[in-house]
C-alpha cells in the first residue's frame, strides 16, 4: 500500500519534555518519542530542574511525574497548563490518587506500553490544540512489541 506523507508522519516536529526522577524511564520515553518523529526538548528529574526547564524550553507537551524523590511537583505541572502547554501525567500510582485538577488530562500509568504513550500524546496535544498524526503501521508494531 503506498502512503503519503502525511500518513507516515507521527510525532513529527512534537516538541516534548520529560519530567521524570527514574533516569531509565525517562531514557525509554525519550526513545519512543525520537523514534517516532518527535523531538526531546528536555528532561527534569527534580523539581527545581523541572521550573527551570519549563520556564526555558520551548516544547509542546510535557510527561510528568508528579511525584520528584519525595517532592510534589503540581506547581510545575500548573505552570505549564496555565502556559497553554499540554501535560500528560505520568504516575506508579492509581489513576485516582492524582488530583483532581488534572484528572481531565491523559493519565499513563507506569509500567505503561508505546502505545499507551502515543495515545496519551495524541490526546494531550489535541486538547493543546497541536496537530499530531499517529502512522496506523506505528501503532501496529508497537502494540505488537508490548503485547
Amino acid at each position: 500500500m503506498e502512503t503519503s506523507e502525511s500518513d507516515t508522519c507521527t510525532l513529527a516536529g512534537l516538541r516534548v519534555i520529560i519530567v521524570e526522577d527514574e533516569a531509565m524511564l525517562a531514557l525509554c520515553l525519550g526513545e519512543v518519542i525520537e523514534d517516532e518523529g518527535g523531538v526531546v526538548a528536555g528532561v527534569a528529574e527534580t523539581v527545581a530542574a523541572a521550573r527551570v526547564l519549563v520556564a526555558s524550553a520551548t516544547f509542546d507537551v510535557a510527561i510528568i511525574d508528579l511525584h520528584l524523590h519525595g517532592q510534589q511537583a503540581d506547581d510545575v505541572a500548573e505552570s505549564i497548563i496555565r502556559s497553554g502547554r499540554a501535560i500528560i501525567i505520568s504516575t506508579g500510582s492509581d489513576a485516582s490518587e492524582v488530583p483532581a485538577r488534572f484528572q481531565e488530562w491523559p493519565i499513563l500509568r507506569k509500567p505503561y506500553k508505546d502505545a499507551e504513550i502515543f495515545s496519551a500524546i495524541r490526546s494531550a496535544a489535541e486538547s493543546a490544540g497541536s496537530v499530531v498524526r499517529l502512522d496506523p503501521q506505528n501503532l501496529i508494531a508497537a502494540w505488537r512489541r508490548n503485547y
